[in-house]
């Protein structure tokens, strides 16, 4: 009798196909989860035709809606206000259930036309109608840069204490500490407190998009710093790419267990290459 053939050859397979299978069952999830917010630049995902969340309009189908938020998406980015304004207005029939992202980026067309009043009004209508709203602490948010802009500086700090109590873990906490200590800095009275905000901001953010201003901020409310706060802005001058000069500066005063990194890469950045390498080499030089 012939002997019976291996079914060692059959282990490869079965391993590819349950890889298939888990690679399908993860498309499939994604497709069915709850529908959440992309977080680079506030671009929003739309869904696909067979959810509720769309509605075909005469003139408008699942294609033409979807290349129609792309290029108010576009028009948004170029600076074509008035004409994405008008684009985002045209998709709320087509996407009721969206609303509240459509509302977002028509606040962000009333930013772009200088019109905090209708800002205002949009992202509080937004707060209004839709509480559960999955953008509803990046539209608080948004209203207290408003507000900043607006000059009601009572009115945003507010707001921004507002973002820091009820939702201290997002991301928008963190860039409220920046304005919190940056309108404590506008009155003479309050420079001082500016410092505690505007250094927990850079300990948090080191290389956020606010940490090169928060370090002028800084510097302007500290009369003599010391090391540490030498440091955190020469971090965060180093990560905007400040005045190189100053940057050195202030990371040559800091501590170098935390300056080090920038403090090579900056050296490198002003010609001095092996001065640089060699600080980058030393990793964590005793301070």
């Amino acid at each position: 009798m012939p002997a019976r053939r291996s079914s060692g050859w059959i282990s490869p397979w079965i391993s590819a196909l349950t890889a298939t299978a888990a690679f399908l069952l993860l498309i499939w999830f994604f497709r069915q989860a709850t529908w959440m917010p992309s977080p680079v630049r506030n671009i929003f995902p739309l869904p696909e035709s067979g959810n509720r969340i769309f509605v075909a309009q005469a003139d408008l189908s699942h294609e033409k809606a979807q290349a129609l938020y792309r290029q108010a998406l576009a028009d948004l980015e170029d600076g074509s206000y008035e004409k994405a304004l008008e684009e985002f207005k045209r998709l709320e029939p087509v996407y009721p259930g969206l609303q509240d992202i459509l509302w977002l980026h028509e606040a962000e067309c009333y930013v772009g036309q200088g019109n905090e009043w209708a800002v205002q009004k949009k992202l509080n209508s937004l707060l209004q109608q839709y509480p559960d709203s999955a953008v509803k602490v990046l539209a608080l948010y948004k209203i207290g840069q408003s507000q900043y802009r607006g000059s009601e500086w009572e009115k945003a700090r507010k707001t921004f204490e507002k973002i820091r109590q009820d939702y201290p873990q997002s991301d928008y906490a963190k860039g409220s500490l920046y304005y919190l200590g940056a309108l404590l800095a506008k009155e003479e009275a309050t420079q001082k407190q500016a410092a505690q905000p505007l250094e927990e901001y850079l300990r948090e953010c080191p290389d956020c998009k606010f940490s090169g201003d928060a370090a002028d901020v800084l510097e302007k409310v500290l009369p003599t710093p010391t090391a540490e706060e030498y440091g955190l802005m020469g971090v965060a001058n180093a990560a905007a790419a400040k005045d190189i000069k100053k940057t050195l500066a202030h990371l040559g005063k800091g501590p170098r267990a935390i300056t080090w990194l920038a403090l090579g890469k900056s050296q490198i950045r002003a010609g001095q290459t092996q001065i640089g390498i060699q600080t980058l080499a030393s990793g964590l030089p005793n301070a």
